[in-house]
């Protein structure tokens, strides 16, 4: 079954269910066939729907189907567990964020990235730490996630792990970044942390890698408040970051 799975429910998780004529429990089996049945591009009407008809009766069942590979002697679709996923997240907050963090070792990448962007709406600082693991994933698209749950849920050692990505070989290709490094830069920069500019400097030396060379000087300017060169061509700005970061460093 070939669904659109880019689209994000933005609400805030566990808030859905304000309706005071709840049904009873839904089954997995009910959620199942609703998931199955639902040929919308996205899902946050069918999310709103189980808001309105089950409330966060529905958050237990969704965990529980979204772990289950096969229903009876039928494989359950990896794009249903994600929607089932979401929506746990979305409709139980963090009654489900220990379920959740458990289908982060899925071997599905989808349910592994549905289980990431769920811990990341739900915000519960007690599994963040399981999110770590997540930037060394095989599949690129949960590393992208994975920085952005770090970013969000902050565990204890989310700085060094986001550094280590920026030289990871499976982050680049043909010499360039793909994606994980570019985020994780940006998830440097709204974390602010302290002392650690001149581990960027290796960065500078991406001279093909425009994007990434701007990313980087970006980065340093946020991080350290300053800006040097600022009227001259990336090159120049970044030729500029390298000395200043080796005068720093030979300090240290």
């Amino acid at each position: 079954m070939k669904r659109v799975i880019a689209f994000y429910v933005l609400a805030a998780p566990g808030l859905l269910a304000s309706s005071s004529l709840l049904a009873a429990v839904p089954t997995q089996t009910d959620l199942h066939l609703e998931i199955a049945k639902h040929k919308a591009p996205g899902f946050e009407s069918l999310i709103q729907d189980w808001s309105t008809r089950y409330g966060a009766a529905a958050a237990a069942p969704l965990a529980g189907l979204a772990s289950m590979k096969a229903m009876g002697s039928l494989p359950i679709p990896d794009s249903e567990r994600y929607i089932a996923a979401i929506g746990a997240a979305k409709l139980g907050g963090k009654s489900v964020s220990k379920k959740l963090a458990l289908l982060l070792k899925d071997p599905s990448w989808m349910v592994r990235n549905g289980a990431l962007r769920g811990l990341t709406l739900i915000n519960d600082p007690s599994q963040s730490a399981a999110v770590l693991p997540l930037l060394k994933d095989p599949a690129l698209v949960v590393r992208v996630q994975a920085v952005e749950a770090t970013q969000k849920l902050k565990p204890t050692g989310a700085v060094d792990a986001l550094l280590a990505t920026l030289s990871a070989k499976e982050n680049f290709r043909d010499g360039k970044a793909q994606w994980v490094p570019l985020r994780a830069l940006e998830a440097l920069s709204a974390l602010k942390p302290a002392g650690i500019a001149p581990k960027l400097r290796p960065l500078l030396f991406q001279e093909k890698d425009a994007e990434l060379l701007e990313k980087t000087v970006a980065t340093l300017e946020t991080l350290t408040g300053q800006k040097l060169a600022a009227d001259k061509p990336l090159a120049a700005r970044a030729l500029a970051w390298k000395a200043s970061l080796a005068v720093t460093f030979q300090k240290k």
